[in-house]
């Protein structure tokens, strides 16, 4: 089959893309992964075309994307369906990533975790995702032969059962994470902070940690901020 995998939304690398593309690759199928939202002249017609939201103000280029092709189907966060990419390939669990669709990217991707202790009304993690769960480890989301630096996506990564040993892992391996959703400083106990303590986090755009310091990007910093 052929078929065209595109990113409606995003800066960085989307993993439900990557695994998508990863299993039908595997198949035997051609994958064409793009970021645009409408057809070229000479585009060739596909037996497939996935899109994947993750915001929901992100509307109108669904719309473009959906008169572009009508019968494509777009699933993500910004949208209301709920379907999976295991449901979509008909397999319960499936944590292979294609990285080729992302040249550019260097890092590894990934969540240790999933779901969030919380219940923000602006947020549709909790409803998605349900209660927080440990999701992977750090040396498996990791690309062996790689930098040891990790974009964490995780919504709420001490929330999740056994962040202890994540943690610790994180420290054990020397490994650089950038925890990209941020940490909601509320929930920060003395444990939580002696940890953080050890972990040597990056940034990789600029941030702002609001506990009285601004970091800049590609600083790597041994968080003592608060601990």
């Amino acid at each position: 089959m052929n078929i065209r995998l595109t990113q409606i939304d995003g800066k960085l690398p989307n993993l439900a893309l990557m695994k998508l593309s990863h299993f039908h690759k595997a198949q035997g199928d051609n994958i064409f992964f793009t970021e645009r939202i409408h057809k070229d002249l000479f585009e060739p017609n596909y037996d497939l075309v996935l899109g994947s939201s993750i915001f929901k103000f992100s509307e109108k280029a669904r719309q473009t994307f959906k008169r572009n092709f009508p019968l494509s189907f777009i699933a993500g966060t910004g949208t209301d369906s709920k379907t999976t990419v295991e449901e979509l390939i008909g397999v319960d669990e499936y944590e292979y990533y294609d990285y080729d669709i992302y040249p550019n990217f260097k890092h590894s991707i990934g969540f240790t975790q999933r779901g969030c202790r919380l219940k923000c009304k602006f947020c549709v993690v909790p409803e998605k995702e349900g209660k927080n769960k440990n999701l992977n480890s750090i040396y498996n989301i990791w690309r062996p032969g790689t930098e040891k630096k990790i974009h964490l996506l995780d919504n709420d990564f001490f929330g999740q059962p056994n962040w202890q040993d994540v943690a610790q892992e994180i420290i054990d391996g020397n490994f650089k994470i950038c925890l990209n959703q941020g940490i909601n400083v509320r929930l920060i106990d003395e444990e939580s902070c002696e940890y953080l303590s050890r972990m040597l986090i990056y940034l990789l755009k600029e941030y702002y940690i609001q506990l009285g310091i601004i970091l800049k990007m590609e600083i790597f910093f041994f968080v003592e901020l608060i601990c």
